[in-house]
């Protein structure tokens, strides 16, 4: 059975890959943007699973509370300090940053955007707030907020806290230049394992989980029978069109029946007008319809 990858770069296959097995999955997703567009957790929602989702713009945190119902959806940021900090808000979507050189390489390069306030609290703190007592298991954790990884991956108690596999993004925001080396040693200082480059991203696994490491030896290919989201919905589309194709022709088909049944009608009709100007009575009653015709004239 094929699924649907909703993601930009393919990632939510990679991770469907290694952990589609596993039933109720939970994810943390730290820049989460649309619940839907360019998503890594929607294929894991989908089917199932549940995590938390932070998004510190108000419009996508919405679209989340409305569209992830199972999920915890927090309306914050995440760096390595607990405060309020300026966040820039572009036209483009996904390129909202804390970062003041990004947002203003953005708009040396023509881009505008406005700044507002946000609030920001460690992943420690999150995990420490947002995972249940009896399971503290989080299966992938995915980081992308456009030049701040590393105040992220700072932020986290890594010796307590520690996901199966992680995805990061790892070039500088729109651009195809590696960044992880910001962040890289802190990750392999903790026991996390490099295992894969996507072009956009790196994945790690914990050394506790060593053994997933044999999915991410290829790329997304036709054995992991797999689809976009945009295929998805143009086959939708597509069968809703021929649903109304379908509709349309049925009623086609009613008015040609009632046009036939018009028809027989007016058939019917003009055959008993014919026998009634054909009749003998209507012969001999000619001369007073004539008559009765003149003298209406003449009124």
């Amino acid at each position: 059975m094929s699924i649907v990858s909703y993601a930009q770069n393919f990632e939510d296959v990679m991770l469907w890959r290694a952990l589609g097995n596993i039933t109720n999955g939970f994810y943390v997703d730290i820049g989460a943007n649309d619940p839907i567009i360019d998503s890594v957790t929607n294929l894991f929602y989908q089917n199932g699973w549940s995590g938390i989702n932070v998004e510190p713009l108000k419009s996508h945190y919405n679209a989340l509370i409305e569209s992830r119902n199972r999920d915890i959806n927090l309306n914050l940021a995440v760096s390595d300090r607990i405060e309020e900090l300026n966040i820039w808000e572009s036209e483009i979507r996904g390129w909202a940053t804390l970062d003041e050189k990004v947002a203003e390489q953005h708009e040396l390069n023509g881009f505008k955007g406005e700044w507002s306030k946000t609030s920001t609290k460690t992943l420690s703190y999150i995990f420490e707030k947002h995972l249940s007592s009896d399971n503290k298991e989080i299966h992938f954790l995915k980081i992308d907020v456009e030049g701040v990884e590393e105040a992220v991956v700072r932020s986290n108690d890594w010796k307590r806290y520690r996901p199966w596999i992680l995805v990061i993004e790892s070039t500088a925001p729109n651009s195809k230049m590696e960044s992880h080396e910001q962040w890289d040693d802190i990750l392999k200082n903790n026991d996390y394992i490099f295992l894969y480059f996507d072009g956009l991203n790196r994945f790690y696994v914990s050394k506790e989980h060593e053994d997933l490491a044999v999915h991410f030896q290829t790329p997304p290919n036709i054995f992991d029978e797999f689809i976009s989201s945009a295929e998805e919905n143009y086959r939708k589309m597509t069968i809703s069109l021929n649903e109304k194709i379908i509709a349309l022709n049925s009623e086609v088909e009613g008015y040609k029946r009632a046009i036939d049944g018009l028809n027989d009608r007016i058939y019917t009709a003009n055959n008993r007008l014919n026998e009634v100007y054909s009749s003998n009575s209507w012969k001999m009653t000619m001369p007073i319809r004539k008559v009765s015709s003149f003298f209406k004239k003449e009124s």
